[in-house]
């Protein structure tokens, strides 16, 4: 096992020579860390099998430590005894995850079920998690199906499962809320909407690396009691073959309610309304993209453009792409590339970066990838206490009534806005290490051709992505941003509006937009914090080169698994990725073919038709296993062109089986 994972610096905990309290011979300390692990009251009844999380917990501090024998341990931080010992590799990677945040009303907790329960587990930070839930699939055992001895035919699949509970209505009780339920495991939850037997929550919820679902989803319609246990309204029951696989679905759907007394029929109990999509990929072993992946990780061969001229969804492929390089540690070189090409074909420097292009779409997604920590360190606490108290402010006269003064509103709202500036301001040093390099970098490009023509872009080139592309969405969408749990209100809403328009100015260092004249006493505020704003781009747009402040897992993985774990720290499944874009492109095969016959390819000809190879194989493979059965399998792998795997896989194929019901 030492072979094929590289071992992490490890943090002081305290004076506990843990080293030698978790030795094992020749077992090489990987990782250790202090988290809490939630505990539960054991059930008097030993065949008891409720929902551990439906159960009230109670966390504790503990220390892990994981070693390169695969095996987990846990110790009590205070009196460093054992406490329980996990056999990681007898664990299946689909049984480690995150959990919703709604689930346990907790930030940066994740679970690890073995054969004997299930573990619950948080960290200070979303980094950490990430990194321990990498390193616990790394040992862990993968989901492989088809051919069971050589990698060369086997694959696994990927399971996702997304939900939004809209709404509901004629609901038999007031204050209701909803779990959801995969396979009668509870793995998210919606809030409370009281005094209505109407509610509105239009909330999603998304669960990736699933296990195969046996029985399906279930919605549990909850009332909320405040003097006794909660009552359950009913619930809607999604059985798994009833769900398309690729197809969004959505409808009124009954809640049935079942009486506890034998021999009663159900009774409905109201509708909820619902969107839902299951889906499922497949994907092959992570030598299969090997040739595809050296191919798109040389950045400046000009590839990306052939493939952006074909793409009907830009920001599907451009965060598709920006995940690929951000696995393997190159978003940053890939987007400064980009960003260059985009600067030397724009002349004018106020229009630069305005459009839709793979560049602005992809640093929408990298910025939200590597920022959402900041963004609640700089801003959550003040959104958060907007949103809780149902902050109401209105400076538009002909929006407000008779009654209400406006004094009031701007004062409340200037008051805000100062607040938030502060905080920004007094966060700065948390601006993460990777996106002040980018700032530095980009700066530097921009000034080279821009300078002369505009003395303001050196700030405003930087203050666009800032806060154009983070704090204000964040403002204007702080549920997506994961600052609050529930959708503001439409009345909150308009006060974090006009804090984002106050705070878009502010980034263009210039006065409010003339179009809206009833926010031009903002414009002093702008005027007056126009030189600190400055001195805080300074600040954030100065890097060196970037060292990752996680630990990377150089993992080589053990022969019999064929499978990446996800990479840290932002658990980016690069197969996955890989396999989707295969897709892509064949399905987009005839448009670039027709690049190549015409002669306007960006990249050299050549070389778009060696990515179309690779990608042909690869996705044949996932043909064949979408629609095989064993015998049309087994007659068909001899018409695929990688040779190698043909001649291989002929030698191992008396002895290797194959198992029909792998397939979907």
């Amino acid at each position: 096992m030492m072979e094929w994972i590289t071992a992490l610096r490890i943090p002081h905990i305290g004076s506990i020579n843990y080293n030698r309290s978790a030795s094992n011979a020749g077992a090489e300390l990987i990782k250790s860390g202090t988290v809490y692990i939630r505990e539960v009251k054991s059930s008097k009844n030993p065949h008891c099998t409720k929902d551990p999380l439906s159960i009230t917990g109670n966390w504790r501090r503990i220390v892990l430590i994981i070693r390169s024998n695969g095996t987990l341990y846990q110790f009590d931080e205070n009196d460093k005894t054992v406490i329980e010992n996990i056999k990681v590799k007898e664990v299946q990677r689909n049984h480690i995850s995150m959990i919703d945040e709604s689930a346990l009303k907790k930030k940066n907790c994740f679970m690890l079920k073995s054969k004997q329960k299930t573990h619950f587990f948080m960290t200070d930070g979303p980094n950490e998690r990430n990194e321990w839930i990498s390193i616990l699939k790394t040992f862990a055992q993968p989901e492989v199906l088809g051919y069971s001895e050589p990698p060369y035919f086997c694959y696994r699949l990927d399971r996702t499962f997304w939900i939004s509970v809209v709404e509901g209505r004629g609901l038999s009780q007031s204050d209701p809320y909803c779990y959801i339920e995969l396979d009668a495991e509870r793995k998210g939850r919606t809030s409370t909407k009281p005094k209505t037997t109407n509610p509105v929550w239009v909330e999603d919820f998304l669960f990736t690396d699933l296990p195969a679902l046996r029985r399906g989803v279930e919605v549990i319609v909850m009332n909320k009691n405040r003097l006794h246990k909660d009552s359950t309204i009913g619930k809607v029951h999604l059985p798994i073959s009833f769900i398309r696989r690729g197809e969004t679905h959505e409808g009124w759907y009954p809640i049935m309610y079942e009486s506890k007394v034998s021999g009663y029929p159900s009774e409905t109990a109201g509708e909820l309304h619902l969107r839902f999509k299951y889906d499922e990929v497949v994907v092959l072993p992570s030598s299969s993209y090997d040739s595809l992946l050296k191919l798109l990780l040389d950045v400046e061969s000009r590839l990306i453009f052939d493939l952006v001229n074909v793409s009907k969804n830009l920001e599907w492929f451009a965060e598709n792409m920006m995940r690929i390089y951000a696995a393997k540690n190159m978003a940053m070189e890939w987007l400064l590339f980009l960003a260059r090409n985009e600067v030397e074909s724009t002349d004018d420097a106020n229009i630069l970066f305005r459009g839709n292009s793979i560049f602005t779409k992809a640093i929408d997604g990298y910025m939200k990838l590597i920022g959402l920590q900041y963004v609640d360190e700089a801003i959550g606490e003040i959104v958060r206490s907007i949103c809780d108290n149902k902050v109401y402010v209105e400076v538009d006269e002909l929006k407000l009534e008779r009654y209400e003064d406006i004094r009031a509103h701007w004062k409340v709202l200037i008051g805000y806005t100062k607040m938030l500036w502060k905080s920004i301001e007094k966060t700065q040093a948390k601006c993460p290490s990777e996106l002040r390099v980018f700032f530095s970098e980009l700066r530097a490009i921009i000034q080279a051709k821009y300078s002369e023509q505009n003395q303001s872009v050196r700030y405003t080139c930087v203050s666009g992505f800032i806060f154009l592309r983070l704090f204000c969405p964040a403002l204007l969408n702080p549920k997506q941003f994961q600052l609050v749990k529930e959708q503001p209100d439409a009345r909150t809403r308009r006060t974090l509006t006009l804090l984002a328009k106050t705070t878009q100015s502010l980034a263009n260092l210039s006065d409010c937009n003339p179009k809206e004249p009833y926010m031009a006493q903002m414009n002093e505020f702008v005027r007056q914090n126009s030189a600190t704003l400055m001195e805080y781009i300074d600040y954030i747009a100065t890097g060196q080169t970037h060292n990752p402040s996680y630990h990377k897992i150089q993992a080589l993985q053990p022969p019999e698994t064929f499978f990446k774990p996800p990479e840290v720290p932002y658990l980016i499944d690069i197969d996955k990725k890989l396999s989707s874009f295969c897709s892509y492109v064949v399905h987009n095969r005839e448009h670039l073919e027709d690049l190549i016959a015409e002669g306007k390819t960006a990249c050299s000809p050549k070389l778009l038709r060696r990515l179309l190879f690779h990608c042909n194989v690869a996705e044949e493979k996932t043909r064949l296993i979408t629609e095989g059965r064993n015998g049309r399998l087994a007659s068909s792998i001899s018409s695929l062109s990688d040779s190698s795997s043909q001649q291989t896989l002929s030698s191992h194929r008396s002895q290797s089986s194959f198992q029909s019901s792998s397939f979907v």
